[in-house]
C-alpha cells in the first residue's frame, strides 16, 4: 500500500501517533463506553485526514 500516507518526517508522524494513543488511553477513563466510541471515531477521522495522501 505505497502512497497511502503523505510524505512527511517519520519521527514526527510517530510522535503524533503516540500522542493520539496517549490521549485515547486517557479518555477511556473519563467517558462511558458509548461516548468513548463516538469520540474515538471522531478522533481517528480527524487524525487520518491529516496524514492521508490526497
Amino acid at each position: 500500500m505505497k502512497g497511502v500516507i503523505r510524505r512527511q518526517q517519520p519521527d514526527g508522524l510517530l510522535s503524533a501517533f503516540y500522542c493520539l494513543l496517549d490521549g485515547i488511553a486517557m479518555q477511556m477513563f473519563f467517558y462511558e463506553e458509548e461516548e468513548f466510541e463516538r469520540r474515538l471515531k471522531d478522533i481517528w477521522n480527524i487524525f487520518w485526514a491529516g496524514i492521508k495522501q490526497t
